[in-house]
């Protein structure tokens, strides 16, 4: 719980006794209390002399930093040079995606922030009023001394222009930023953050997409683990600002065995530290795609076409069953496509319909068919893996058909990068 709230007044609203202090901190409440000790267990407590009003609002948090002192802590920012200007003290900047820099305790590329501009990492011991011993928690007072009430120079109204900046503490490895009043704001390790265990995103019979979320503030690469061994690392979606908390990133795992099971991880990188594996994922690829092809031709050969006139011909001829063909282990849509002819001296093409429900028949969308053309894509298998077609010759134009020569055409099904052909001997010859 928290001691009582004082109120907006100059005089507390509701009044508090050492009893109700002895009472947070665990004691018995007539036990003797020494202000000083007592306030080395309550943040924002500050060094000096303490009086009861300060205990007002204040949380027991157990922290071990040792009141009445200051800890030495070292603090990285920058030197912001521009030339024809004055050297300027600064921080690395958020907004500008800076943070992975300021945990690497690393300059800012030249010109990044301007034509004939530099930064330069410099180093200076300030003091902190620490909540826990060597370390940084929020709403923590950095000072000027080791003795004294001066606030530190590195801040907002101080060295540092108006606006946000980080520093890289190296005393207790964190990044932060300081306020005009000196007091400690978004306390960030240096080392990234743990990824969290993937999820899937899709997959096929050789790879695996998968999504992984992490604060990616500190974080310059993302190593994807497969099955323990780390592979080419990447790049996160996002990072380098505060505001890159949860940032989800994608990746695929390619190379992969059909129907095997992979163990899926990974790891976040600076040029600080490299966490180890975060929680991870165990996905199998899908079972290889097939086809059962129960047609492994179909002739096309026509020796009466008539000059002078646009002639259609369709196979299977209409009178018997329409050609079929079975993918198993499908994934996603297939696609299908024939070649072309190269000897006609007009327009002719040789076109197919397919359909999945049925025999797309003469006019090629019986059965919700395709229609005619030279190829098609985004065929569906909700309603069924068997795909039905039907092969058709059609002059576009009233073409005279000329020294025929047998050729055989080649129709290509596609799913899941899996091919399946049919041939098509080919020839039309004018009566």
């Amino acid at each position: 719980m928290a001691l009582q709230d004082s109120g907006s007044g100059a005089v507390p609203a509701v009044s508090m006794s050492m009893a109700d202090i002895n009472v947070e901190l665990a004691n018995n409440f007539n036990d003797p209390l020494d202000f000083a000790e007592a306030a080395a267990s309550f943040s924002g407590i500050l060094p000096g002399s303490v009086e009861l009003l300060e205990f007002y609002n204040r949380t027991f948090a157990g922290g071990d930093g040792t009141y009445g002192s200051l800890g030495a802590h070292v603090l990285r920012f920058l030197v912001f040079s521009e030339q024809g200007e004055s050297d300027v003290n600064t921080g690395w900047i958020s907004e500008n995606g800076e943070l992975v820099l300021c945990a690497e305790n690393a300059d800012l590329p030249d010109d990044s922030r301007g034509t004939n501009t530099s930064t330069a990492v410099n180093s200076d011991t300030e003091f902190i009023d620490d909540f826990v011993e060597n370390d940084l928690t929020a709403g923590d007072v950095v000072y000027k001394n080791s003795e004294g009430s001066s606030l530190t120079d590195l801040r907002p109204g101080g060295d540092f222009p108006s606006g946000t900046h980080f520093m890289l503490d190296t005393t207790s490895d964190k990044i932060f930023d300081v306020n005009s009043s000196a007091v400690i704001q978004n306390v960030v390790s240096r080392t990234p953050d743990t990824p969290d265990a993937p999820t899937l995103s899709s997959r096929t019979g050789n790879s695996i997409t998968v999504d992984v979320a992490a604060d990616t503030i500190v974080t310059r690469q993302l190593v994807p683990v497969l099955g323990g061994v780390d592979q080419t690392a990447i790049l996160p979606s996002a990072s380098g600002s505060i505001g890159n908390t949860n940032v989800t990133t994608q990746h695929t795992f390619t190379g992969l065995n059909s129907g095997q099971t992979y163990v899926l991880g990974f790891k976040a990188k600076n040029n600080f530290a490299t966490t180890a594996q975060g929680a991870t994922l165990s996905q199998a690829t899908t079972a290889a795609t097939t086809w059962t092809n129960n047609t492994s031709s179909i002739s096309l050969q026509i020796d009466s076409a008539k000059s002078g006139q646009s002639d259609t011909f369709v196979r299977p001829s209409t009178s018997q069953p329409a050609a079929n063909i079975d993918v198993n282990n499908h994934n996603g849509n297939t696609s299908v496509s024939v070649t072309q002819a190269n000897y006609f001296p007009g327009a002719g093409e040789l076109q197919i319909a397919v359909s999945v429900q049925g025999d797309p028949g003469s006019a090629g969308n019986d059965n919700s068919g395709t229609g005619w053309d030279t190829s098609h894509t985004g065929i569906e298998h909700d309603l069924g893996t068997k795909i039905y077609y039907r092969i058709r010759h059609q002059d576009t134009a009233n073409d005279t058909e000329t020294d025929p020569v047998n050729q055989t055409e080649t129709i290509t099904f596609t799913n899941n990068s899996v091919d399946a052909t049919v041939s098509v001997p080919y020839r039309i010859q004018q009566v």
